[in-house]
């Protein structure tokens, strides 16, 4: 375990005196606040919107971001090392594959975990001015955070599986780049054509939500917080009672999924 620790401290010191992951933080952080402060500015409203509306817009944010913010720290993880010939290197040293795969995946994801951390709480704090129920924002939003993590962490799962199997950093860039496409902007879009199209796909496109971590991930919060003010695929989960620890789970079984893929494929090497 001293090993593994010692490769995670080293990916997390590595990545926090990054700027670029700074810069998204902040962008992040931004993006938060905009909608926590001014969500309601479409409906033409300066006050704060209910915080459900609130936390199903952050959710929408955080679909999008989180997924490329994860690829983007993890992505060239074991090929990067492959390239620069530290590989072979760091495994004539007593640590396992297992070790540098675990060690690598729990110190990308300390930062992920600051990251949102930093972006939530400062989200969270920036609502105490105003007449808001302090333990609904934090039980609301610490439980965004876990799942916000929680869909990271799946990304980055996805991201060192495809590490260990491209051939160079700039392949695998790519590939992930066309995964994030397909499940964050794509693939809802082809559930609502499958609705619209009204031919009998309804029960189709509801099994095929849970075979996409994005769709689940947002389900958490629109099960969370019981709402149906919901449009597209998800409006099919709108009136079920279905307990949003339910699809938690799922997305953790994605993650133990990918993690052992990951860790069969650096078995190869």
């Amino acid at each position: 375990m001293s090993m593994t620790t010692t490769v995670a401290g080293k990916e997390f010191r590595d990545g926090v005196r990054s700027r670029w992951l700074l810069l998204l933080t902040i962008l992040l952080t931004a993006l938060s606040l905009l909608i926590c402060h001014f969500g309601g500015a479409g409906q033409g409203s300066s006050e704060l919107v209910p915080l459900e509306q609130m936390l199903l817009s952050l959710s929408t944010l955080m679909a999008v971001m989180v997924p490329l913010i994860a690829i983007l720290i993890s992505y060239d993880a074991i090929v990067g090392e492959q390239e620069q010939g530290t590989l072979l290197l760091l495994l004539s040293y007593p640590l396992s594959r297992n070790q540098l795969l675990l060690g690598k995946f729990v110190g990308h994801g300390a930062i992920l975990g600051l990251t949102l951390s930093l972006t939530f709480c400062i989200s969270a704090l920036s609502l105490l001015p105003y007449n808001v129920d302090v333990e609904a924002v934090a039980l609301g939003f610490v439980q965004l955070g876990f799942n916000s993590l929680l869909l990271g962490l799946v990304f980055m799962a996805l991201a060192l599986w495809l590490s260990c199997r491209a051939i160079s950093k700039g392949r695998a860039l790519a590939q992930l780049f066309g995964i994030w496409v397909t499940l964050v902007l794509l693939w809802d879009l082809a559930l609502l054509a499958l609705l619209v199209a009204d031919a009998g796909f309804a029960g189709v496109v509801g099994y095929m939500v849970w075979f996409n971590p994005v769709d689940l991930f947002r389900l958490t919060t629109l099960l969370a917080q019981q709402s149906e003010s919901v449009t597209g695929a998800l409006s099919l989960f709108a009136d079920v009672d279905l307990h949003w620890g339910i699809a938690t789970t799922a997305l953790f079984s994605w993650l133990f999924l990918l993690g052992f893929a990951a860790a069969k494929q650096l078995a190869t090497k």
